[in-house]
């Protein structure tokens, strides 16, 4: 059983699993954000975080929950549904947080939201940590507001002694996330592991017509995403898109309802501009690729063996982007707010330069290599069993 938001519903059941809708949907945060949270403004992360979980938990009704999950045998949760560890322990069943981005205290980088971009070493890494906890707690163990607290069974101030607040974080945490990438830190607990990212399997399976037909009309393309990113004033960034690729003399399929329509790219011969593709058939053909920096998205163009440029948003994308740029996998990121005709035109021809080649392809390999369904899987029976 999959108990998500309604706009995954055709995902799960397409895939032959049962559906469970939540209310509200945290994405819907995302439209309301600024592009002036960067990484140097953490709080703004912070408020940004905390409106999104606490809209889903004070939507959220336990009691449902308890009759729902009743008969399951383990609850696997995310970083944005914590409150499900406490039906886990009412019921009492096992639990895991399955994460794709870091979620506990290191010294070995500074915090991957809140101060990506620190470089003052470990002790500064792990103090960013110890800080950022202190921000986002609430968020991570357990309900945002009174109301929300007192129908959770938990007391009405978060600062109360509580034997489910205790020890954070008492359960298991799985980082969905390449250790090629990112290697478990040796600093991390024995209840926390690094899988790989969990990906759907790469596929041959031909793309619409359209894209094939683009495909083969020419050297390969550049992949063009924001994920789920609101772009500000598409045809602004459409026609800079156009602009840059015409000056490094690349072509490029450009994936997402904001920009697919703009007047820019559909009048561009360069340019095949669709809603969306499935990135494990798509990104193996394309020449490299450039993105809002995604956990998922980037796991898959790194995965292909594709140099990766990314431009951040918010969150952890400035976190992948500088770790994508320290393997040697693509140019530094640049935020998305401080995109230009000519900083686009410079990454993309050091993008395609061959100087990021052989970087993204080890990486790419190693990846491949990873099993990380299945020991996900080992991983949770282990860790829950310790937590």
């Amino acid at each position: 059983l999959i108990s998500t938001v309604e706009r995954f519903r055709a995902m799960v059941e397409a895939a032959g699993l049962g559906f469970h809708a939540l209310p509200g949907d945290p994405a819907d945060a995302a439209g309301a954000v600024p592009l002036d949270v960067s990484l140097w403004r953490p709080i703004r992360h912070v408020n940004v975080l905390h409106a999104a979980v606490d809209a889903l938990v004070r939507q959220t009704d336990p009691g449902p929950l308890r009759r729902r999950w009743a008969d399951r045998d383990h609850i696997i949760f995310t970083s944005s549904t914590t409150f499900a560890r406490f039906v886990a322990d009412d019921l009492g069943v096992g639990s895991a947080m399955v994460t794709m981005t870091p979620a506990l205290a290191t010294g070995a980088f500074p915090h991957a939201v809140l101060l990506p971009g620190l470089r003052l070493g470990a002790h500064a890494n792990l103090a960013s940590w110890l800080a950022g906890e202190r921000l986002q707690r609430q968020m991570f163990q357990e309900p945002l507001k009174p109301s929300a607290r007192r129908a959770w069974g938990l007391p009405p101030s978060p600062l109360s002694t509580d034997r489910r607040g205790a020890g954070w974080p008492r359960f298991a945490v799985v980082h969905a996330f390449s250790p090629a990438v990112v290697p478990k830190p040796g600093d991390w607990p024995g209840h926390a592991s690094v899988t790989g990212w969990l990906l759907p399997e790469p596929s041959s399976e031909p793309l619409p017509e359209p894209v094939e037909r683009f495909l083969a009309a020419g050297e390969a393309p550049v992949y063009v995403g924001f994920g789920s990113m609101p772009v500000p004033e598409p045809e602004a960034t459409g026609r800079m898109l156009v602009a840059a690729l015409r000056r490094t003399g690349q072509r490029a399929i450009v994936c997402g309802a904001a920009l697919a329509g703009t007047s820019a790219l559909r009048d561009s011969d360069a340019v095949v501009a669709v809603d969306e593709l499935p990135h494990e058939r798509l990104l193996p053909r394309v020449r490299a690729v450039v993105h809002h920096g995604g956990s998922g998205t980037t796991g898959a163009g790194l995965r292909a063996g594709r140099p990766t440029l990314i431009t951040p948003f918010i969150f952890d994308q400035f976190f992948w982007g500088r770790r994508v740029h320290k393997l040697g996998a693509g140019p530094a990121s640049i935020p998305f707010g401080r995109l230009s005709e000519d900083r686009l035109t410079l990454a993309l021809a050091q993008l395609t330069s061959g100087r990021h080649d052989a970087a993204a392809q080890d990486l790419g390999h190693r990846i491949r290599a990873e099993d990380p369904a299945a020991l996900a899987v080992r991983e949770i029976e282990r860790l829950s069993d310790r937590a």
